[in-house]
């Protein structure tokens, strides 16, 4: 067979058609741009159909004009065509005494048979309680497609949520005998790269496996819906992949079947509105610092301020638990219900301030709790309210404690810290030699709502300052401040100076060094009355020594 490389003319593609040749007939190039394998069809014989399907492949049909389409009763292979050029192809046919219809021979027979003017198309079935458990056939190609849905959850609305970790598997058991591929796709879920969540396996016949969706990294974005009725979209996707000339064995117990299950899905960002949810507080422990040994002690106007730093984009609604541990007597426990408001949207905490007052708070702490645990619980979350919750966000909480001490204070006496005095050998010598007059000077601030009195005690032993001093000075008297009338507590501190004169033989004692000093406070009590005091009260005492010595020529050098 001679082919031609340049275009030949319609009649002699005609003359070649009356010689029982092939010719390629080339569509245009706007249209399918190619080119097809044509020859007459009363001058197709075998050895053309074996070439034609070989080097041709494609597919081999014959175009019949509609008086045969008529006398064969052949119909439209479907109604609705949507092919993009429209082609009406009939439904195949075989000639009746073909076995497979594939082979080259039995093709050409058949087209043989379709010009035939005498040939007839002739259906015969004749079937009665048929009943089928199996069958040997071909089976086409076949893909099936469906979509399904998971509900959400009623008590959630989402619009954004990140995945941490979770994932999805798919278990495929069956004894389908054919090789197939399962493919399953999550529209809803998207990688950082906005790609739809997809996996795929294939499965050998009578075979079954799994499939391992990770949705780590993955954001989830259900459709719009009403509240409570949202749900994830999820497509599947199966093909049998037999080659279309092989033989199946088909058997009524041939079946697929899948289970899902999946891992504790962990989100670290999760943005939408949910039906408020309870959150355990890790409990706190706080120290109050309180003077040991003061039995007298009663809190008046106590004020526990409890400071709730919100970091989720959500309101939150409190039920925390103080108890508190006095070091003698059973503990006491209160109860705390606020509301406080959602951190903004970015993420920055919202500080929002509860105070305490009033009985119930003053008799908490009247017991003296030396340890108060803090614990509970919180309700997260408001179905009207959309907002954002992330890994790191957490509620804190922090206590401040605003409460005066009001006591009966018994007449007592304070020993300050003890100081050191030193002279080095040369001053003492001079001190020795030429001391003349000396004094101790002291100035006294009083904050406190009382007066006191204050004694300067020195010693050579440090342990003996207050048991046995060598001296003694004062004591001087602490006059008392002004005081609010309403409150009882000193406007402001009150200031006294006072200068004490020493004798010769309580001037020797500064020969020594060194010496130790102290101050001894003298508290008269509060006569049975209760008195109010504050973090910022105080007696403050300084002194210091005055000597005065004979200056001579030799003494300064």
């Amino acid at each position: 067979m001679t082919v031609q490389r340049d275009f030949s003319s319609v009649e002699q593609a005609i003359e070649a058609f009356r010689r029982g040749e092939v010719i390629i007939v080339m569509d245009a190039e706007d249209r399918e741009n190619e080119g097809d394998f044509i020859c007459a069809a009363e001058k197709c014989t075998p050895e053309i159909v074996n070439f034609m399907i070989t080097h041709g492949r494609g597919q081999l049909c014959m175009p019949v004009l509609p008086d045969i389409c008529e006398r064969l009763k052949l119909g439209l292979m479907v109604d609705a065509n949507t092919t993009p050029l429209g082609t009406s192809f009939t439904v195949p046919v075989d000639h009746r005494s073909a076995r497979t219809g594939i082979t080259a021979a039995e093709r050409a027979r058949a087209i043989e048979a379709i010009i035939d003017p005498d040939s007839k198309s002739q259906l015969t079935l004749t079937a009665s309680s048929l009943q089928v458990n199996g069958a040997h056939a071909r089976l086409e190609t076949q893909t099936l497609e469906d979509q399904g849905t998971v509900e959400v959850g009623d008590s959630l609305h989402l619009v954004f949520a990140r995945v941490k970790s979770g994932a999805i598997t798919l278990n495929l058991q069956g004894n389908f005998p054919v090789r197939t591929r399962i493919s399953i796709a999550l529209p809803d879920f998207r990688s950082p790269w906005n790609d739809t969540l997809k996996s795929a396996i294939t499965l050998s016949p009578n075979g079954g496996g799994s499939l391992l969706l990770d949705l780590a990294g993955y954001t989830l974005q259900p459709q719009p819906a009403a509240f409570g009725h949202q749900k994830i979209r999820f497509l599947w996707k199966v093909s049998t992949l037999n080659a279309a000339h092989e033989f199946v064995a088909l058997t009524s117990a041939a079946n697929l079947s899948a289970t899902c299950a999946s891992t504790k899905i962990i989100f670290s960002e999760v943005q939408g509105a949910f039906v408020a949810k309870q959150i355990a507080l890790e409990p706190q422990t706080f120290n109050l610092d309180l003077p040991a040994g003061l039995d007298s002690l009663r809190l008046l106007d106590t004020r526990l301020q409890i400071i709730l730093r919100n970091g989720i984009n959500f309101p939150v609604q409190t039920d925390l638990r103080l108890e508190g541990f006095p070091e003698r007597g059973p503990k006491v426990q209160l109860v705390v219900r606020e509301r406080i408001a959602p951190a903004q949207a970015d993420g920055i905490p919202v500080e929002t301030q509860i105070l305490l007052a009033g009985n119930a708070m003053q008799n908490f702490l009247n017991a003296l709790p030396r340890t108060i645990k803090v614990s509970g619980k919180v309700w997260v979350g408001q179905r009207s309210y959309s907002g954002s919750v992330r890994a790191r966000d957490a509620v804190a909480t922090t206590l401040r404690f605003d409460a005066p001490l009001a006591l009966v204070l018994p007449a007592q006496k304070v020993e300050s810290e003890v100081s050191t005095i030193t002279f080095d050998e040369s001053t003492r010598e001079r001190i020795s030699k030429n001391l003349v007059s000396g004094g101790v000077k002291l100035r006294l601030d009083n904050r406190l709502p009382f007066e006191a009195s204050a004694a300067v005690h020195i010693a050579r032993n440090a342990n003996e300052v207050f048991r046995k001093p060598d001296l003694i000075v004062g004591p001087v008297q602490i006059a008392l401040p002004q005081l609010d009338p309403m409150t009882g507590r000193a406007l402001q501190p009150r200031r006294s100076e006072a200068t004490l004169a020493l004798n010769e033989t309580q001037l020797k004692l500064f020969q020594t060094s060194p010496l130790y000093v102290g101050v001894l406070l003298t508290l008269p009590g509060s006569n049975g009355k209760v008195i109010r005091l504050a973090a910022d009260d105080y007696v403050d005492v300084q002194g210091g020594v005055n000597l005065r010595l004979q200056m001579n020529e030799n003494t300064l050098k």
